[in-house]
């Protein structure tokens, strides 16, 4: 599955959650071939591994070796397969010698170089490997970064037994999603925010399949241009079932079906999804890899707009709890979209702006509930002060409201 798009793919390694690594590594330029011993499910055996060397890696250096396995939120502590032999070497080890240490729970293999591994092809045997519990379609990587790495070598995916379990599935060549509609939460350009996938399919899918979403705008082009990312995205679906893969630089969202997808109409909200700049776009979906895409079902075009927050009013501004040097404000939200509000306050007849208080950041998103009151502290008895808000989003802020006056209890000193 996926294996359209698996150079785009990036993977997470779990030491550090969030950090990943984009480009082959500094000195490992290619893995060329990883033969199993078996690749049988939970079996345990060797691997053999050649990769190529561009760069002489010296002495000193560590070279870590692992697997990642496609359709995984996780990097080698999610893969499934299990190193169990802290001297895992019996074959050219007198090109890559050293010591080694076992990752968390045998997710890894270190080898600490006591000598120089020279430019050209090596292949290494490495012992005592548990295969995952279950079907994978996995890779081998290889990095001489730090962990966690910026860098890694990939090989060519393989399979451990039908190599459909961990979403290695076979893509059927086939798009059944004949109709898609997209309900974004907000309009608005650059915030996270759902977007409600309904769509219709023709004919039944089967498990294993890959059902893709992702947006372009009107004017077409690469999708990865699109300015949409999928991040850190939840999938919310009582129909749709299946681990998320992410790929062509976080601008497509694959799922590998665990079920089977009945014809129909189905629904998918994906949260988190960070929206493109100012413009118009449309959402896709299709079924049956990224080798039909170009029969991929395509929705209206919705449009994402810079539209400032609308002015507060003065009706209904309020205090509320006015004791001699506190007071609360409360004012009307603003109609649109707000991340926060901002309150400034002054004595009365104060022009100079230097003297007067501005609240910033009254509350934020992603709390998706923005505070429309103030507790203001610290004011003296029997004054009169002034005070006017406004709201903002990610596109701005509204003007301030006018001046609204209050006085706290008590007689002045």
């Amino acid at each position: 599955m996926f294996k359209y798009l698996i150079s785009s793919f990036v993977a997470v390694f779990l030491l550090l959650p969030g950090a990943v690594f984009a480009a082959d590594d500094t000195y490992v330029t290619e893995i060329t071939n990883v033969t199993a011993e078996t690749s049988a499910v939970g079996a345990s055996g060797y691997y053999d591994v050649t990769f190529s060397v561009g760069t002489e890696i010296p002495a000193g250096e560590t070279i870590t070796f692992f697997f990642n396995t496609q359709g995984t939120e996780g990097g080698p502590t999610t893969s499934g397969f299990i190193f169990t032999n802290s001297d895992p070497f019996t074959q050219d080890v007198v090109t890559v010698d050293g010591s080694f240490g076992l990752g968390i729970a045998g997710a890894w293999i270190e080898v600490f170089l006591t000598s120089p591994v020279v430019i050209g092809s090596h292949t290494v045997r490495i012992l005592g490997i548990e295969n995952p519990s279950k079907d994978a379609s996995t890779r081998f990587q290889i990095t001489t970064d730090d962990l966690p790495p910026s860098n890694v070598t990939t090989s060519e995916s393989f399979n451990i037994g039908t190599g459909s379990g961990y979403g290695g599935g076979e893509d059927s060549g086939v798009n059944q999603v004949s109709a898609v509609s997209v309900s974004p939460e907000y309009t608005y350009p650059g915030i996270a925010s759902d977007y409600t996938f309904t769509f219709t399919v023709d004919e039944a899918v089967n498990i294993g399949d890959s059902l893709s979403f992702y947006f372009n705008s009107t004017g077409g082009g690469d999708i990865s241009e699109s300015g949409f990312v999928f991040g850190e995205v939840t999938l919310t679906s009582d129909t749709v079932a299946g681990p998320t893969l992410v790929v062509n630089e976080n601008t497509l969202l694959g799922i590998e079906l665990t079920s089977a997808l009945s014809a129909g109409e189905h629904i998918v909200t994906l949260t988190g999804v960070t929206s493109a700049p100012v413009g118009s776009y449309s959402g896709y979906a299709n079924t049956g890899g990224f080798d039909v895409a170009d029969e991929a079902a395509i929705s209206d075009v919705f449009t994402l707009v810079a539209a400032k927050p609308a002015k507060i009013g003065n009706k209904k501004k309020s205090l509320k709890k006015r004791k001699k040097k506190s007071v609360r404000l409360v004012w009307t939200p603003s109609s649109s979209y707000v991340t926060k509000y901002q309150v400034q306050t002054r004595k009365k007849g104060v022009k100079k702006k230097s003297k007067w208080s501005k609240y910033k950041n009254i509350d934020i998103q992603p709390a998706r509930v923005v505070k429309k009151r103030k507790n203001l502290k610290g004011l003296k008895k029997g004054t009169t002060y002034q005070w006017r808000v406004r709201a903002c989003n990610p596109t701005g802020c509204a003007k301030y409201g006018k001046w609204k006056k209050f006085t706290t209890k008590g007689v002045a000193m």
